[in-house]
């Protein structure tokens, strides 16, 4: 644990500085020696012991249906830059304002994105489309979010019996569990994103304070203030209250610190929120 816990901060230390920031399609290579080490990390997975290139070329198929990410990085429709998959997941780890933006989710029958409400140019084309996660999470008008239609819209084509679904109906099921392992990918590091610090002070009080949080991201991990508080005041009485009724005492008592524009407290951003144990587990 202490080697994998090392070598993910040294890798996560070895970004350049400018690693956040550019063009969103154009992401800061990795360090071969860095991108080496990782390769051959040893992680577990469903019981078994793997190298984490094998375990991340697993997971790009899983959600890409390839194993390696081709980018157009100067927007004139070839490919300039092609990522192995252990690259693509340090990536998704590391920067994924950047790996947002990868053209990753393979689209075979644009009616699919029609029934989830994303845009595209024209019909049916004879190769694939592909599509960000950030066009999934971005907001529509209305204030409904692409990949929160694929879940309602998966989650009632799984009950009809494989035989009985149409193509787009089985193609939205086979996208959205490509979703969802994305989703978990980013995740695995959510204590990484959330450093904190608690001051208790000697008459009671608790200060909680996530100064240097991560900037906030195309996922489901961002939380809002008001969620976060929430969340805090349900472990205070769960815990250290649990014998008294529940109110508002504990909330009162606490001090606060979220900044804007982290994953803490995204702000104006049209990320979406939610899992606000994710800080306090």
């Amino acid at each position: 644990m202490r080697t994998l816990l090392s070598l993910l901060l040294f890798a996560l230390c070895s970004l350049p500085a400018n690693a956040q920031g550019g063009n969103p399609v154009s992401p800061e290579r990795w360090d071969p020696e860095i991108l080496a080490l990782m390769e051959t990390l040893p992680v577990q997975e469903g019981g078994r012991i793997k190298p984490l290139s094998a375990y991340a070329a697993h997971m790009l198929y899983l959600v890409h249906g390839r194993r390696d990410m081709k980018l157009d990085t100067d927007g004139d429709g070839k490919t300039d830059l092609t990522l192995t998959p252990t690259e693509w997941l340090l990536d998704v780890w590391f920067q994924p304002t950047v790996a947002a933006d990868f053209p990753l989710f393979r689209i075979e029958n644009v009616d699919v994105l029609d029934a989830i409400g994303v845009a595209h140019a024209g019909g049916q084309r004879f190769d694939f489309e592909y599509v960000t996660y950030r066009q999934l999470a971005a907001a529509k008008p209305e204030g409904v979010q692409p990949v929160d239609t694929l879940w309602e819209l998966a989650g009632q084509y799984r009950k009809k019996p494989a035989e009985t679904q149409s193509p787009v109906e089985a193609h939205i099921i086979r996208t959205n569990l490509g979703v969802d392992a994305y989703g978990g990918l980013f995740t695995m590091l959510s204590q990484m994103h959330a450093p904190f610090e608690v001051r208790i002070g000697g008459d009671g009080d608790y200060a909680l304070d996530l100064d240097g949080a991560s900037a906030w991201g195309w996922h489901s991990m961002n939380c809002t203030p008001s969620g976060m508080q929430g969340a805090i005041w349900v472990m205070f009485t769960q815990t250290l209250i649990c014998n008294d009724k529940v109110n508002d005492g504990a909330y009162l008592a606490i001090e606060t610190n979220f900044p804007e524009g982290t994953i803490a407290n995204l702000g104006d951003a049209e990320g979406s929120t939610g899992i606000a144990w994710a800080f306090l587990q």
